[in-house]
């Protein structure tokens, strides 16, 4: 096969069930939507009585990794392209929301930090505590944190612009293997079958393929 198909031409039984994450668009968008309601800003200057964002976390990472799936699946589906971009500013909007946490953790008095990673109750957080005292010199304020975290957008996009070469907008000539058989040409076919033939012509065509495509995309 030559032409690399499309999602919508494969097999259900092949295409990733996504029902574990989430049953339905509905289920993710009220998950989203929860996150734009900034539930961690009540906790400002109460950091020392308040738990730690572990739900928070895991709820940002479940609407991301969702929004993700999608566009991995089809990256020409703008529904999906929109799931990213919203998925993108509500982590962006709680990142800003939570920057508070590392400069109150390092504001608690001297050696309550280093005594918390050393609690036993602690424990599955004593790497992240250590991790943060030994980065002290380099938290900026709570003000300045706000300002980093909310550019977090700003500063993924140039990551999303390549995700939505690799998946969408690059496009490649099919090489012939040893068999005179046409194969479809693309970065994770390269990846993982291409470049470990044991054909050195199929890979030298393979890899002539696939920088010809790239190179459209530095002009």
């Amino acid at each position: 096969m030559s032409e690399r198909p499309m999602r919508s031409q494969a097999p259900e039984e092949l295409k990733w069930d996504l029902t574990g994450i989430y049953l339905n668009h509905a289920a993710w968008q009220e998950d989203l939507d929860r996150l734009n309601v900034d539930p961690l800003t009540e906790y400002q200057g109460r950091l020392g009585e308040s738990a730690l964002r572990d739900a928070l976390q895991e709820q940002v990472g479940r609407v991301s990794f969702y929004a993700n799936l999608h566009m991995y699946g089809d990256a020409l589906d703008l529904a999906n392209q929109a799931m990213v971009g919203q998925a993108s500013a509500a982590e962006g909007k709680i990142a800003a929301s939570t920057s508070f946490i590392e400069p109150e953790l390092l504001a608690l008095p001297d050696g309550q930090l280093e005594r918390y990673a050393e609690e036993p109750v602690l424990k599955s957080y004593s790497r992240q505590l250590k991790a943060l005292i030994s980065q002290r010199k380099h938290v900026l304020s709570r003000e300045g944190e706000a300002v980093l975290s909310g550019l977090s957008p700003l500063l993924g996009t140039p990551f999303q612009i390549y995700q939505q070469i690799v998946n969408a907008d690059l496009r490649c000539e099919p090489v012939t293997d040893s068999q005179g058989i046409s194969r479809a040409v693309s970065i994770d076919r390269w990846l993982f079958h291409i470049a470990y033939s044991s054909d050195r012509e199929f890979r030298r065509r393979g890899y002539s393929s696939l920088m010809a495509g790239v190179r459209v995309h530095q002009k």
